[in-house]
């Protein structure tokens, strides 16, 4: 028996075609083979057959579909019953995935290039189409067709290479110009394009080849060729004899360098040498990994970010700094660092995996084919970092520990360094730069016993150097004197170094009581720095005299200024001031400064998701009055700055037991706005379990609405509905019933994602009923706005407006950017074009008053929609520019795949026909990768129209078809219109009237049916 996936599915027997039915029994079918000897459990069946909305009997109904496939299979049928699901048999050679992959084996382990490329050859002719194109499954196609995609044109780029390497470079050229066509944002085919045109003596076709997509790439992605192209350009400018073989080449996306490092500190001394060497190997064109160990207060961090600064130029795609905080509780959990690193290189927070190992396979990927310096402070050991190594080529990692790291020779070839204390000569030149040369030469002998008794560290002398500076009347011989008399073995021992401890009492000791108090409360606050405004309210003083007494402390080298407006400390001075703060203060009194810091941060986020998340409902709290910000801007910005201390808060500051779920309640909507997932998921569940040992069952609720959320967004739609099941349940075991609105509403906001539309509207109109009843208008209204955004989906134009007029009508104003928004977009599907572009307008003006960036793109998208359809091309084309821009500062999945769509429409319309098949190609790509089903659907119609325009009818009849069978299925009945017009004029240039009649009619049908009144572009196609 045979098996083939790699086109349409077929069987074959005993060399007879087998018939399997559309539907169901395809998709158990092509599931089982694609596990093929494995056990597939029945769930998995269940949700491949129905897309995760099964019957009421799914079980049932699977086994029915089971029984006809096995009678479809014959008597011999390989699929076996097992506990909990079911197993297809199939042997060696038997399915066609099997046989590509063996060959594609074969290859690899050939070095003659003819052998090769006929192994790649024969790959090849076992694709007869695209994969699965006729098996159903909106999840199947999600999870599996994009694998076998690349791999096919992973397969075909090899062979490509194996080609060019036998000379056969002029017989290659039209094959890759229609690569390069049907894929234009992949640089590989470019590249290899580039070779065989220099290679056929096509110099100027080379250079211009290299024009076109440099343009392609900085029009749709706004990014520049990425460095194989680059280099190709050079070598064909300079006319080299010989281009080499063009290794694989990245795929290309958005990137935006960031250098994240701290102010490089002045008056570093005596490790010129050791800055020299090590700048040198991260520089090198190999993967190093230089990690720095040495005890405390040695200087490590400060020689790290020196010679990170020194190497900037060598690292243009970005130099990261990240604080593992080893000497702290065991350092940073791996995971965490690792998606806080995929969020500053661009990944969105819905794309980012859970788990150490699948997020640090993604940042290799993102680091693939760049220059990055990954900067790894404090680390606890080789094994915190282990994974944080991203082993890419161009890439470096700069590593400082207080433990030996040379476990990390061993597998990555690190270069290990002990730093040392500074020489008895450096440690004069640090106490010169701070003292001036006059007074070290006055008093030598002294400043000599000062360098000793320092111990020769770096933080040690610094210390005792500001203290002298602060001091000049004070003799350094007489400082040496209450050095040495101080009391070096007290209570407490930092990392057994009676040095520090000696300068560190010294330093605390010459304080005044304002500025010892306050480096003593500074060493409670939880997270890893503070600034004026948190000092202030830490201490019950005014901001000037807070921020007089920082730059004491910071002139003293107690604390550091290590970004404009923020302080750290050391962590041994940390350690150090708590420690004074727990003896001097108690630990009452130090808990209730901390707390009322707390207090008072909860209510600064309160004051900024009121601005910034208005619609999201809060738990009534009241910490008094804080300061207002003085704008949206401002808002998000304290955010960002206080997030890391406020979750320290959260995980630290325990009593009351009611601040960690005040903490996590305040930033649900700052966390959901800026995905950080794993903070999100870490404070809900800490909110959670201090609700359930309170027994406050609305907290518990609510938390459980917080983790739905966050499941919904990292599409774990399974567990986002049981969270808000649960939610529900609690509420209504209390009588409370009436407070389940806003869970109703993230619910159909859930069926929706999952374009269960039915699902979806019920629970939208059952949420807006619970809010009528309770009186929650804001809640309400964004309910009615949810729901219309539904029925536009599904093509109830009329009542989506309706739905609309109510909500502005409930909020007393003309309503928010995304009322305004969708109601512009059923007037424009209406033909209403002067009532759109009124509510666009409107959307766009009440989206920059707010600084809501997400909607401002949508605004700008929806107005470039309408100036498209109106044939205002130039204007159409600038404010899509304008959208896909800001969509891509701010992140947004779906805001990108939108704006690309109506960006590749304009495109399509100025007849610029590869940019528009680029812009769509990566929509759909996009839309794949982060489940968005509906806008994969524009992308598939768009792709389609511009491949028909640029004359590959074949390909866009599949994305034609495919779209509409997805836009049929889901009940997205302007899509379905859409895709139907379209196919229609396929159908007729494929000569096939009949066909194409009756698409045109289905077409008609459904835009009566649904009131939409296409352009006049798209309504051409209907001439049949």
């Amino acid at each position: 028996m045979e098996f083939s996936l790699l086109g349409p599915l077929r069987v074959v027997a005993d060399g007879a075609v087998l018939q399997v039915r559309p539907g169901g029994q395809r998709t158990v079918l092509a599931t089982l083979l694609l596990r093929a000897n494995s056990v597939v459990l029945v769930d998995e069946l269940i949700e491949r057959v129905w897309d995760g909305a099964p019957p009421a009997k799914a079980k049932a109904a699977l086994q029915v579909q089971v029984v006809r496939l096995r009678s479809a299979l014959g008597s011999a049928s390989p699929i076996e019953t097992v506990p909990g699901g079911y197993r297809i048999v199939v042997e060696p050679g038997e399915l066609d995935v099997e046989r590509f992959d063996s060959l594609i084996r074969d290859a690899d382990r050939t070095a003659d290039a003819g052998v090769r490329a006929r192994c790649l050859t024969d790959a090849l002719a076992l694709w007869r189409g695209p994969a699965l194109v006729d098996v159903p499954g909106e999840s199947l196609r999600r999870d599996f067709v994009p694998a076998l995609a690349e791999s096919r044109l992973q397969a075909l780029e090899q062979r490509i290479d194996a080609e060019l390497s036998l000379g056969r470079h002029a017989a290659l050229i039209a094959e890759l110009r229609v690569l390069t066509g049907e894929h234009p944002l992949r640089e590989r085919f470019w590249a290899q394009l580039m070779i065989a045109l220099y290679r056929s003596e096509q110099q100027a076709e080379a250079l211009e080849t290299y024009r076109t997509v440099r343009r392609l790439l900085t029009d749709v992605l706004a990014v520049e060729p990425g460095p194989e192209l680059r280099r190709l350009e050079r070598e064909v400018l300079e006319g080299v004899t010989e281009l080499s073989q063009a290794p694989a080449v990245r795929l290309v996306d958005s990137w935006e360098p960031q250098y994240q490092l701290p102010r490089e500190a002045s008056g570093v001394v005596g490790r010129d040498l050791v800055v020299d060497e090590l700048a040198e190997r991260l520089s090198g064109d190999s993967v190093p990994v230089v990690a720095i160990h040495g005890g405390a207060g040695v200087g490590k961090s400060t020689l790290a970010v020196r010679i990170a600064h020194r190497v900037r130029e060598s690292f243009p795609d970005g130099q990261w700094f990240v604080r593992l905080d080893g000497a702290q509780r065991g350092g940073r959990d791996a995971a965490d660092v690792l998606g806080e690193l995929l969020l500053a290189s661009g990944v969105a927070g819905t794309a980012i995996p859970r788990g150490a190992s699948a997020r640090s396979a993604a940042l290799r990927a993102r680091l693939a084919g760049r220059r990055v310096l990954l900067v790894l402070d404090d680390a606890a050991g080789a094994a915190q970092v282990e994974d944080l190594i991203p082993g890419t080529e161009g890439s470096a990692v700069l590593v400082t520990s207080r433990q030996d790291l040379r476990p990390l020779a061993v597998r990555h070839g690190s270069h290990g360094l002990q730093l040392p204390v500074l020489t008895a000569d450096a440690g004069t030149a640090l106490l010169t730069a701070v003292l001036g040369a006059e007074r070290v030469a006055a008093d030598a002998v002294a400043v000599a016993e000062l360098v000793e008794l320092c111990a020769r560290l770096p933080l040690a002398l610094r210390i005792a150097g500001a203290n002298l500076s602060l001091h000049p009347e004070r003799s350094i011989a007489g400082y040496v004197d209450e050095l040495r008399a101080g009391d070096r073995l007290s209570r407490l021992q930092v990392a057994g170094d009676d040095a520090v401890r000696a300068a560190f009492d010294l330093s605390y000791r010459g304080l005044d009581p304002a500025a010892a108090r306050t480096f003593r409360l500074l060493g409670t606050i939880p997270g890893p720095d503070f600034t004026a405004e948190s000092a202030a309210v830490l201490l019950g003083t005014t901001y000037a005299e807070a921020e007089r007494l920082l730059e004491v402390l910071a002139a003293t080298s107690l604390i550091q200024h290590y970004l404009p407006g923020r302080y750290q400390f050391h962590d041994l001075l940390r350690l150090y001031a708590a420690e004074q703060a727990r003896a001097t203060e108690g630990p009452a009194v130090a808990s209730a400064a901390v707390r009322g810091l707390v207090e008072y941060q909860i209510a600064r986020v309160d004051h900024a998701a009121g601005l910034l998340y208005p619609v999201v409902r809060r738990l009534p709290r009241s910490y008094g009055d804080v300061p207002p910000f003085a704008d949206h801007a401002a808002a998000l910005a304290w955010l960002d700055d206080e997030r890391a201390g406020l979750v320290a808060a959260a995980q630290q500051v325990t009593e009351p037991v009611e601040l960690t779920w005040h903490i996590a309640d305040a930033l649900r909507g700052y966390f959901a706005a800026r995905r950080h997932n794993d903070d999100w998921e870490r404070l809900a569940r800490a909110g959670l379990a201090a609700a359930e040992e309170a027994g406050t069952v609305d907290v518990q609720a609510v938390q459980h609405l917080s983790l739905g959320v966050l499941h919904s967004y990292r599409a774990e739609f399974q567990l986002a509905e049981s969270h808000y099941q649960q939610a529900i349940a609690l509420r209504r075991s209390v009588g409370k019933d009436q407070d389940n609105g806003p869970v109703f509403n993230n619910l159909a906001v859930l069926y929706t994602s999952q374009a269960r539309y039915a699902e979806a509207i019920e629970a939208f109109q059952h949420g807006g009923a619970l809010d009528l009843a309770s009186g929650a208008a804001v809640s309400r209204a964004t309910k009615l706005s949810n729901l219309a955004t539904v029925m536009f989906y599904t093509g109830d134009l009329t009542g989506a407006v309706q739905q609309l007029r109510e909500a502005q009508a409930v909020r007393g104003s003309t309503g928010t950017p995304h009322t305004t928004f969708t109601l512009g977009q059923c007037l424009h599907r209406l033909g209403d074009a002067v009532g759109a572009a009124v509510e666009l307008a409107q959307s766009l003006q009440l989206a920059r008053e707010i600084g809501e960036d997400l909607s401002v793109a949508y605004a700008l998208y929806g107005l470039a929609e309408l100036s498209c359809d109106l044939d205002e091309l130039d204007q159409a084309a600038k404010y899509a520019a304008d959208a896909l821009q800001l969509a891509r500062e701010i992140r947004s999945p779906a805001a990108q795949i939108d704006c690309s769509n109506v960006t590749g429409v304009v495109q399509r319309r100025r007849g610029a026909h590869l940019q528009a098949v680029a812009l769509h190609s990566h929509a759909l790509e996009l839309a794949r990768t982060s489940g968005e089903l509906r806008a994969g659907v524009i992308a598939q119609i768009g792709l389609a129209a511009a491949l028909y325009d640029s004359g590959q009818l074949a390909p866009a009849t599949m994305h034609a078809t495919a779209a509409f069978e997805t836009a049929h299925r889901y009940g997205l009945r302007l899509a379905e219109a859409t895709s139907l017009a379209l196919l229609s004029r396929l159908q007729l240039v494929a000569g096939d009237e009949a066909a194409a009649t009756l698409s045109a009619r289905k077409a008609v049908d459904l835009q009566q049916a649904t009131g939409y009144r296409p352009p006049a572009w798209e309504a051409a196609w209907l001439h049949v």
